[in-house]
C-alpha cells in the first residue's frame, strides 16, 4: 500500500504525530506523489512553508476553505485556522466545516497536526487516520483517535508511545490498520535544517 491509496474519493483525513516528527514532510511526499503519479487536479494548502510549493492555493482564510471546491486541500498546524478553544467562535467554525465537507464542495480535506488538536468535533469527521509517532496520553480522552490507538494490538504500541518508525506511518482506515506505510524524507523539505544553531560550545 502507498499513502496515495487511500486519496480516492472525497473524504476527510488526519496526520497525527508529536512535535518534530515531519508531518509537513509527510503532506510534501504525498503532494509530490499525487503530481507524479496523478492527472491534473486541483489543490489547496494551508500553514505550509513556502518550501513546500506543488502549484498549490494558498489558502489564508475560513472564507477562502470555504469557496474551495473539487480539491485536495491540505491543513497543517490547522488549529491556527480552526480554532476551537474559543467558545465565541466554535458555532462559526462547524458551521464552516460542514460546508467544505459537503458533497457538493467535493474534497479531500487533510488536516495535521498533534494529538491534542483533534477535539472530539474534528475527530469524528475524520474517515481515515494517519499516525506518525504519538504520545498516547496527549489524545483527549474519549476522543477518536485516542481509542483507534487503544484498540491497536500492534508492535509499535507501548504503554505510553505509538513508537512509529522515522519514514514511516501508520494508517487506520474503514476498520483495518496498515502499519508501516513509508513516505520519502527530502531534506529540502525539512525547513527545519535552516534554523540557526541557538547554543554551542567554544572551541577547546
Amino acid at each position: 500500500m502507498k499513502i496515495t491509496d487511500f486519496y480516492n474519493r472525497p473524504k476527510t483525513i488526519a496526520i497525527v504525530a508529536d512535535v518534530n516528527f515531519g508531518k509537513s514532510t509527510i503532506i510534501a511526499h504525498t503532494m509530490e506523489q499525487l503530481r507524479q503519479t496523478g492527472k491534473p487536479f486541483n489543490l489547496a494548502s494551508y500553514g505550509l512553508p513556502k518550501e513546500i510549493e506543488f502549484g498549490q492555493k494558498r489558502i489564508w482564510s475560513l472564507l477562502e476553505l470555504e469557496s474551495t471546491r473539487n480539491s485536495i486541500i491540505f491543513l497543517d498546524e490547522f488549529a491556527n485556522l480552526i480554532d476551537l478553544d474559543d467558545r465565541k467562535k466554535v458555532k462559526m467554525v462547524e458551521v464552516s466545516l460542514r460546508l467544505i465537507n459537503h458533497p457538493t464542495h467535493n474534497n479531500i480535506i487533510v488536516f495535521s497536526g498533534l494529538p491534542v488538536n483533534y477535539k472530539k468535533f474534528i475527530a469524528a469527521k475524520i474517515e481515515t487516520w494517519m499516525f506518525g509517532k504519538c504520545t498516547i496520553d496527549d489524545f483527549i480522552n474519549g476522543s477518536t483517535g485516542k481509542k483507534i490507538i487503544q484498540w491497536y494490538t500492534g508492535a509499535e504500541k507501548g504503554s505510553a508511545i505509538l513508537a512509529v518508525n522515522q519514514g514511516e506511518i501508520m494508517i487506520y482506515d474503514r476498520g483495518e490498520y496498515y502499519p508501516n506505510i513509508p513516505f520519502s524524507y527530502k531534506k529540502v523539505y525539512d525547513v527545519k535544517l535552516n534554523n540557526p544553531t541557538i547554543w554551542e560550545p567554544k572551541a577547546k
